[in-house]
């Protein structure tokens, strides 16, 4: 089953399309999870949510839950900062 999307409001009141694992994560920046612990949070989606056969890559299926999953994490971060979701 495909993730959802749905939008957040930016602190530069611009809408931004997350998807469920994006989600996630952002529900847990609280200053208590390292990346480490997002990483592990995601782990456990992806195990939970595996990816449809049309739309898994080959590199994708070539990598384990937790590879993707510090992928994912990695690529996410900052496209919350550049987008405003996060704040020093």
């Amino acid at each position: 089953m495909p993730s959802s999307i749905s939008a957040v409001t930016t602190l530069r009141l611009e809408s931004l399309a997350l998807s469920e694992p994006a989600r996630l994560i952002l529900r847990h920046l609280d200053g208590t999870h390292d990346q480490a612990a997002l990483t592990t949070l995601i782990t456990e989606w992806i195990t939970q949510h595996p990816m449809p056969a049309e739309a898994t890559t080959t590199e994708a299926a070539s990598l384990t839950p937790e590879a993707r999953a510090a992928q994912y994490v990695a690529q996410i971060l900052p496209v919350f900062a550049q987008s405003a979701l996060l704040i020093d």
